[in-house]
Order: structure tokens, then sequence, then C-alpha cells
């Protein structure tokens, strides 16, 4: 990652400049040049950065070129716009000249689309940057991801727009099913929703319902009631415990902390965490400082920031839970803090195992598309004495 100090100071003097009472072509020359500027495009080459560029059917304010080729087209327009009301307008033009990448902008929101992309001139929209809202070295960092001119015009900043949207295509298509899906467990007699949900009813009343006590349950359930399908984040399940569950604690039937389970034959509470001792990632393995469900996390969140940088840092700001984010700057966000190496970033400490295992699998999701690749090394306990 090359030095991007001089854009995030820029980045940061522009989120301080009142942009109401400026024209279009104040927010040009103050916003829009200054910042392809620092991305490394020409402004005085007309080849490379030319204005008021003639397409089929209109002008656009921008576009960035490279030996003839057009790679993006950029609008401008007053701040306070209603963006909104211009990309149908604006994407047009890109899809008729062909143009991979296009920005929509009043100087300090940006919009990002990949013109050629399906769906609808909203879904097209993969990336927004908000310099009032966002840190400046976040927003800095997204725009090199974006739009530096080297990544560009070598294709690999289109690439990594295409793996941005197709990770957005992915959650936008889970959270389409889930109701669906939430709908099919429920009716499944062979569900295992039903087992937990017994189990759960015993553990608290000390006797089970049989079969058709819990489908008749589920049954009024999936009637009377739908599922959040907002944010994919939310529908993670919370893996904050309350006091007392941390490191495998139970809550007994009184409610409170430190009631107990019977004994496994083997004297180990049933449910109990076995330790991990590394994590295998890409078929290499990561052995722990520490050998706990804790540290796995960090490792795991400290090699993802060391292989991937920016992009760590972007993508788990999705992760949350119902309550608090999981990844924050603000430490305060958070129960137990825990500052990951290499970054300016603080994950949640205060998790149970199975917590630690989900926010580890959906961090590799966000990061890497995918966690089919990552797999946990259990300690190995003793033989029962």
């Amino acid at each position: 990652m090359p030095d991007l100090s001089k854009l995030e100071a820029l980045i940061a003097r522009l989120a301080g400049i009142d942009f109401s009472q400026s024209s279009e072509q104040d927010t040009r020359e103050i916003a829009v040049n200054t910042v392809i500027g620092e991305l490394g495009w020409d402004t005085l080459d007309r080849n490379e950065v030319a204005r008021e560029y003639l397409v089929r059917g209109g002008r656009v304010d921008y576009c960035l070129r490279s030996q003839t080729r057009n790679l993006v087209l950029i609008e401008v327009k007053r701040a306070g716009t209603d963006l909104a009301e211009h990309q149908e307008q604006l994407l047009r033009y890109a899809f008729d000249e062909g143009v991979p990448l296009a920005a929509l902008t009043d100087g300090l929101v940006w919009w990002l689309y990949l013109p050629t992309a399906g769906g609808s001139w909203e879904q097209r929209r993969f990336f927004r940057v908000n310099f009032c809202e966002q840190q400046p070295a976040d927003a800095a960092a997204s725009f090199y991801r974006f739009l530096n001119r080297d990544g560009v015009t070598s294709g690999e900043a289109h690439e990594e727009a295409k793996r941005e949207f197709e990770s957005q295509e992915r959650d936008r298509r889970v959270q389409a099913a889930l109701q669906d899906a939430w709908q099919r467990v429920l009716r499944d007699p062979e569900s295992l929703v039903r087992e937990e949900l017994a189990d759960a009813v015993k553990d608290i009343s000390g006797y089970r319902p049989n079969r058709k006590t819990v489908a008749d349950f589920l049954h009024e359930m999936s009637r009377n009631t739908r599922i959040d399908t907002g944010p994919l984040a939310a529908s993670l399940p919370d893996p904050f415990p309350e006091p007392g569950f941390k490191d495998g604690g139970q809550i007994g039937l009184t409610g409170q902390p430190g009631g107990t389970k019977k004994p496994t034959q083997s004297g180990r509470t049933k449910g109990q965490s076995i330790p991990p001792v590394a994590f295998w990632l890409s078929g290499e393995r990561h052995e722990l400082q520490v050998r706990n469900w804790r540290q796995m996390l960090i490792q795991l969140c400290e090699h993802l920031a060391r292989e991937t940088g920016h992009v760590f840092v972007e993508r788990v700001s999705n992760i949350r839970g119902r309550k608090r984010p999981y990844f924050t700057r603000s430490p305060a966000e958070l129960r137990e803090p825990v500052h990951i190496p290499g970054t300016r970033l603080y994950v949640e400490g205060n998790v149970s195992a199975k917590g630690a295992e989900q926010i580890a699998r959906r961090t590799l999701c966000e990061v890497y598309g995918s966690d089919d690749r990552f797999r946990i090394e259990r300690a190995e306990l003793p033989p029962d004495s």
C-alpha cells in the first residue's frame, strides 16, 4: 500500500468545507480535481482527464482515459443534490459507451458504479464514500482501491470492483431467501430446530415437550412472525454471552449464573468447549500463542489485516450483532475491546467459543468471499480416567 497521507489530509480538509453555497464548477475545481489528482491522474492532460466529455446523447463532467480507452465517467452535482435522481442518466451514458466504471458525486459523497453489471441502476452501485461520515484513512483507502490511476489502467481496479459487487450480490440473494428458508425450516418435521427447542424447554422447565406440541408452536410462529431480512450481519446469531456464560459456563434453572448440568461420563459438563491450539487457512497452519478462542479470533484477524490491508478494514465494518458492532475504532462500543495488531481496529473479546468461530467465519466470508479453506484444530483431551 503506497503512502496515502496526502490524500487523507485532503479528504479531511474537504470534509470541513461548506459546499452548500458552491456551484458545480466550484465543486469540480475544489473537490474533484484535487482528489483525482492525488489518485495519480494528470488533470492538466486532456487526453487523460477529459472535461465536459461528449458521449452519445449528451456529455459528462469527466472522462478518465488511457491510450484512447475510456475508463471512468464522473458526473458532478451541487452539494445537497439527491444523487439518486441522476444515476440513471450517468449509467446509460457509461453503458452505451462501454465504460467499465462510473462515479457520481457532490464533492463530499461519492457513489461508485459498475455500469455493465446486472440489476437495477441502484443495484449497480457497489460502493459509497462519504467524507463527513468516514475516517479520512478509510475514505482514502477506498478511493485508492477503486480509482487510482495505475489500478484503473491495468484493469485491477475493475476486477476489485467486480469482487465487491459480487460480495454484495451474494448478501442480497441470501437476504431475499431468508424468509422462505425460515418457513421451510419451521415446516420440516426433521428439522434440528425442533430438537433444539425441545432441549431448551426441558432445560428450563424440567419436562420435554412432545413432538406435536413443538410442531404446533412452530406452526403458529410461522403464521404470525416474520424474520428481519435487513442487513445480513443482523442475521448472525449474537455471540455475546451474558455474564456467567463465557468459556462454557451454564445458567441453571433458577436463571442465575452458576447453575449446573449433569456431567457426562468423562466428567466434563455437556457442551463444554475443547480449546483450540491452531487454525488452518489455505493449507497453512497457524499455531496459537495462547490456547483459547479469543486468541484464535485475534490471530486470524491480525493475519487477514496483514495479508489484505485496507480490504480487511473496510469489509469487517459490515459485521455486526443485533445490538453492537464486532469491529470498531472506538473501544467504548465493545464490552471487552481487544486491539488487532497492525490496525486501528478493536474486536470484541467477550465471546463464547461458538461466537468466536462464528465471527471468524463471517470475517473470512467478508474478506475472501468464503470460509471453505478455514479449519480449527482443537486440543486432544486425555482419555476418561
